[in-house]
C-alpha cells in the first residue's frame, strides 16, 4: 500500500494559513466527507486529544495527526500544504508546510501511516508540494511521486499490442469505437495511436488525473469512471451506458472493448459488446420511441449514488434501498407514503440527486423502508413510499425479497426505471417494464 492509496484529489487542499487549528478543522471536514456516520467534530475532537498528548510534527516541515476512532473498516487520508507555513509546534523551530492527517479504525492504520512515512523520504516531494496551489497539483505531486515522476509507469508491450490488434478487430466487423479501460495516456503513444481510424474512448478512473497534454484527434475521448470499487462486468456495462449519455459512442454500435484484469499497465482481455442487444431497455428510457423524461445523467447519477451505498453502507453496515426514477405522475398514482415525506416543502432546486451536496442526505434516508423516488430532470419528489401494482411478474428471479419485487412491479405498471439495493448481497439490480435488466 502506499500513499495514493489513501487520498483523492477532493481530500487534498491548498490553504494560505498559518493558523494550525483553521488547518486541523479544514482537514477534519474533508476526512468526514468521506467517513459514513462520522461528522468532522468527531474527528478534530480525537486529533486534537492525541496533539495533547503528543505533537505530530514527524520532520522538518511535516506534521501526521492521526486519529483511531470506532465502527470503521476502513482508513483514509487527507493533505494540506500552506505555502507560508504553519506554526505547528511553538517549542520546536520552524513552520510545517505540509499536513497529513490519517483517520480509521484499527485495521490499516499503521500501515498508512508507514506509507506517509514512505512519501516524503525524498525532501524533494516537500518542495513540490509547497510549489502547488490546488489540490488537485497537489494530489498529482503525491502520485507522481509514488510512480516515480521521472519514469512514469507505461502499457507493456503486450498491452499496447492488445490495443494495436483490437482496432484489427473493429475494422473486420464494422465496430463503431474501440474504448479501452486504462489510466495510462495512451492516445499520447504515436506507437499505440498509429493507423487509428475509428473513435477510441480511454476511460481512466475518478483517482486518476486526464494528461494535460492535448488530445492528438478530435475522434479520441477521455471517460472518466465515477464508480469505483466494482467487477470487471460492471465496470463494462457501466463504462458503456455513461458512454451511451455523454455522446461517446451511439446506438446500435458494437464496441470492443480492452481491459486488464491484473495490473493497471497490462491489457489482457478484449470483449465485444452490442448496444442495441446490452441497453435496448435503456434506448426507450432516452426517449428514442417512448413518451418518457428520465435524463440520462440522471440515471447516471442515481447509479453512483447506488453503487457508493452499496459499497459503503451506513455506519459500517450494509442497506438495502430502492430508487424509482422517471415517469413520475404514473409512479405517484401507485404509490403512498409510508412515512411523512422528508423532501416536502422544499424549493426544487434544492431537492436535486445531481446536487453533489445532497448525497450524504439521499444515504440517509434511502434505508427507510420504501422507495426514493426521483422525477426524471433529477428532483426527488419522496422518500420512503410505498409502491403498489396489481401486475403479476412472470419468471421472476428466485431469491430476491420484497424489495425487489416492489421495484419489478412498479417498473411494469409504468415506464419508470427502479434501482433497489440488496441488503443480504450489495448487488444493484435495475429493472424496467417488469424484467431485471441488469444486476452490478
Amino acid at each position: 500500500m502506499t500513499l495514493r492509496d489513501y487520498i483523492t484529489p477532493e481530500r487534498c487542499v491548498f490553504l494560505d494559513t498559518t493558523d494550525k487549528r483553521a488547518a486541523l478543522d479544514a482537514l477534519a471536514d474533508l476526512a468526514a466527507r468521506d467517513l459514513p456516520g462520522i461528522d468532522s467534530r468527531t474527528v478534530l475532537a480525537s486529533v486534537l486529544d492525541r496533539e495533547k498528548a503528543m505533537s505530530t510534527r514527524i520532520a522538518p516541515g511535516l506534521a501526521m495527526p492521526h486519529a483511531r476512532l470506532p465502527g470503521l473498516d476502513n482508513t483514509l487520508a487527507a493533505v494540506l500544504v500552506s505555502a507560508q507555513g504553519i506554526q505547528y509546534d511553538p517549542s520546536e523551530e520552524g513552520s510545517v508546510h505540509a499536513i497529513v492527517m490519517i483517520v480509521g479504525g484499527d485495521s490499516g492504520h499503521l500501515q498508512a501511516l508507514a506509507a506517509v512515512a514512505d512519501t516524503f523520504q525524498d525532501p524533494a516531494v516537500l518542495d513540490r508540494l509547497r510549489q502547488c496551489g490546488s489540490g488537485l497539483e497537489i494530489y498529482r505531486v503525491l502520485a507522481g511521486q509514488i510512480r516515480d515522476c521521472d519514469q512514469p509507469e507505461k502499457l507493456t508491450e503486450t498491452s499496447r499490442a492488445m490495443v494495436r490488434q483490437s482496432l484489427a478487430l473493429a475494422r473486420e466487423i464494422d465496430a463503431g469505437a474501440v474504448m479501452v479501460y486504462t489510466d495510462m495516456p495512451i492516445e499520447q503513444d504515436p506507437a499505440v495511436m498509429a493507423g487509428f481510424d475509428r473513435p477510441l474512448v480511454r476511460v481512466f478512473s475518478r483517482q486518476a488525473s486526464p494528461s494535460d497534454e492535448p488530445l492528438p484527434d478530435a475522434a479520441v475521448r477521455l471517460l472518466e469512471f465515477p464508480f469505483p470499487g466494482v467487477s470487471p462486468q460492471s465496470l463494462m456495462d457501466l463504462a458503456l451506458l455513461l458512454a451511451l449519455a455523454r455522446g461517446c459512442i451511439r446506438q446500435g454500435d458494437r464496441v470492443v472493448n480492452v481491459l486488464g484484469f491484473g495490473s493497471p499497465t497490462q491489457l489482457d482481455a478484449v470483449v465485444l459488446s452490442d448496444t442495441d442487444r446490452m441497453f435496448r431497455f435503456f434506448f426507450s428510457a432516452s426517449g428514442s420511441n417512448d413518451v418518457s423524461d428520465l435524463d440520462q445523467s440522471v440515471l447516471i447519477r442515481v447509479l453512483q449514488v447506488a453503487t457508493e451505498l452499496a459499497r459503503e453502507g451506513r455506519e459500517g453496515k450494509s442497506v438495502g434501498a430502492l430508487f424509482v426514477v422517471g415517469d413520475d405522475r404514473a409512479v405517484l398514482s401507485h404509490s403512498q407514503q409510508m412515512v411523512m415525506n422528508p423532501f416536502k416543502g422544499y424549493e426544487e432546486s434544492e431537492r436535486n440527486i445531481m446536487d453533489p451536496g445532497l448525497t450524504e442526505t439521499i444515504k440517509e434516508f434511502s434505508h427507510i423502508d420504501g422507495a426514493i423516488i426521483v422525477r426524471g430532470d433529477g428532483v426527488i419528489l419522496s422518500a420512503g413510499a410505498y409502491l403498489r401494482s396489481d401486475l403479476s411478474i412472470p419468471d421472476f428471479p428466485a431469491g430476491l425479497g420484497a424489495r425487489h419485487v416492489a421495484a419489478a412491479g412498479i417498473s411494469a405498471s409504468t415506464r419508470a426505471l427502479a434501482i433497489a439495493i440488496s441488503q443480504s448481497t450489495r448487488q444493484i439490480s435495475l429493472f424496467r417494464f417488469g424484467k431485471r435488466i441488469m444486476v452490478l
